[in-house]
């Protein structure tokens, strides 16, 4: 992409609905700032780490399988990689998966309402990484739905961040700072 580092992993022939990428904007950042890509389970979670505004972050993607079995595995091989979660995580993700069915999920006219299996090891996995949600932060009650179809809507896609991650914004620059809460 024109503009852009990616730093991605691709789906796998045993997992070929996977794959996983993050990009950065070449005009927001200094690539040589950009160290230890990691794939951790491959097609599925990545992180690299990287100076922002002088701050060195950790940003990981993830993409939990949406088949329960499949989630389920993989839950059980990220609990035994131990991952040790590096400085400020930002971790972005298609989590297949709602904390809230209340508010996370809304079932149209006549359908199921939202089924969410493996959602307390995902949320025991997100604590366990210290890891808070932006969104949810910011919008305590509100939906949100990250993904609507026809017969449901539902918020599985997440930004999160390290809850005691404080951004201090550069003070050199004319570019307003991101809102990192």
């Amino acid at each position: 992409a024109c503009g852009y580092v990616c730093v991605a992993s691709a789906a796998t022939e045993a997992d070929p609905r996977a794959g996983v990428a993050i990009f950065l904007r070449l005009d927001g950042i200094d690539t040589r700032t950009i160290r230890n890509p990691t794939v951790h389970i491959a097609g599925r979670l990545l992180s690299v780490e990287v100076e922002i505004n002088g701050i060195i972050s950790t940003l990981y993607s993830i993409y939990i399988p949406s088949d329960p079995a499949k989630r389920r595995a993989f839950l059980t091989d990220v609990e035994k990689l131990n991952i040790t979660i590096g400085p400020n995580p930002i971790v972005q993700g298609d989590l297949n998966v709602v904390k809230d069915p209340k508010i996370d999920s809304k079932s149209q006219d006549g359908a199921e309402p939202y089924k969410s299996p493996h959602s307390h090891l995902v949320e025991r996995m997100l604590a366990g990484w210290g890891c808070k949600d932006i969104y949810r932060t910011i919008h305590p009650t509100e939906p949100g739905f990250t993904r609507l179809c026809d017969s449901v809507h539902t918020r599985i896609d997440r930004l999160l961040r390290l809850q005691s991650f404080a951004y201090q914004p550069p003070t050199t620059t004319h570019h307003p700072p991101p809102n990192m809460l």
